[in-house]
């Protein structure tokens, strides 16, 4: 099992439906990850539900440039 400072965050998804399009790649790719913080958002054009932190999408630390470039390329998404 790897430890907390063996991933690095990468992005900070809007919803849930970005964060599933995300992990769905990155579940193909083989490229481990965990969101920090996905309890209180909402699902499908419901209101944001009220909450403290954003959601951080958190990737195995020696892999971050290879998602973020997949992330760029196949979803279009911008990360910075």
């Amino acid at each position: 099992m790897k430890a907390v400072s063996d991933f690095r965050e990468i992005y900070r998804p809007s919803d849930m439906i970005e964060v599933g399009r995300i992990t769905s790649l990155l579940e193909a790719e083989g490229i481990r990850f965990y969101v920090n913080n996905m309890e209180g958002h909402s699902v499908g054009g419901s209101p944001p539900a009220i909450c403290a932190e954003e959601m951080r999408l958190m990737v195995e630390r020696q892999r971050a440039e290879e998602a973020i470039s997949k992330i760029r390329d196949v979803l279009h998404i911008e990360i910075l």
